[in-house]
């Protein structure tokens, strides 16, 4: 049986992300709406309507200055929110380690990791 130990780090949490989003179409679809497509819409239309404002005769606060700032605001705070629920999920996924070593043992037909207290998860 061998044995290994290692520390589940936030890069890692990453990679495991990216590589979750290449096997659940699900995954890569939320990823690719909430920190592409939806921002990119949503810059494009704050960006036209900002450029519509400025060369227009409107009020100060009228509705094509709301719908810019919700364009632009859109832009900025989707990735920003995905960003904030990858640390949160991270954060969840390791309150049993607490930053401690996690220990892998493995052979042909099992794998087995030991958190630290004393958890065991076989398969």
């Amino acid at each position: 049986m061998t044995r290994c130990e290692y520390i589940f780090t936030y890069e890692d949490f990453l990679e495991s992300m990216k590589a979750y989003r290449k096997i659940s179409r699900q995954a890569a679809i939320g990823h690719y709406l909430y920190v592409w497509i939806l921002p990119m819409t949503g810059l494009v239309l704050g960006v036209l309507c900002f450029k519509k404002y400025m060369t227009s005769e409107q009020e100060m606060f009228g509705s094509l200055f709301w719908v810019t700032a919700l364009g632009l605001g859109f832009s900025w705070g989707l990735p920003a929110r995905y960003r904030l629920a990858l640390k949160r999920g991270f954060k969840q996924r390791t309150t049993l380690t607490q930053d401690k070593p996690m220990l892998c043992e493995f052979d042909e037909f099992l794998i087995r990791f030991i958190a630290p207290g004393g958890a065991v998860i076989s398969y």
